[in-house]
C-alpha cells in the first residue's frame, strides 16, 4: 500500500508544472528580492507576469484590457476551498508589471 501511495505522489509530482524552477534556471541573473519571493511564493510590486506565474502559478482567470495607452490587466488566484467557498486574490497589473493585489 506504501508503494502505491509513492508511486501516485511521484506521478502527481511529474505532471505538476515547475514554473519557479523553470524561471531560476532559465533566469539565472534574476535580481536577489525576485529570486527570493519566487522562492517563499510571494509577490511584489514591480514583478513581471512571468516572475508572478513562477512564484504563484498560471492564473485561475482574469481579464486584460488596453486603456489609454496603457495595459491594464487583472489576475485571479483562488485558494483552497474552506467552509464558506474559496478565497480569490487578485493580482493588478499595469504595462505587465504588479501595480497591486487584493487579499
Amino acid at each position: 500500500m506504501k508503494a502505491v501511495i509513492l508511486l501516485l505522489a511521484v506521478v502527481l509530482c511529474g505532471c505538476m508544472p515547475d514554473y519557479a524552477g523553470r524561471y531560476l534556471r532559465d533566469n539565472p541573473g534574476a535580481p536577489s528580492d525576485i529570486v527570493a519571493c519566487i522562492q517563499k511564493k510571494q509577490i511584489k510590486t514591480g514583478m513581471t507576469k512571468e516572475q508572478v506565474k513562477a512564484s504563484w502559478g498560471e492564473r485561475s482567470g482574469g481579464s486584460d484590457t488596453h486603456y489609454e495607452g496603457m495595459d491594464i490587466d487583472t489576475w485571479s488566484y483562488r485558494s483552497a476551498w474552506d467552509r464558506y467557498g474559496y478565497s480569490t486574490t487578485y493580482v493588478y497589473f499595469t504595462n505587465n508589471r504588479v501595480s497591486g493585489w487584493s487579499d
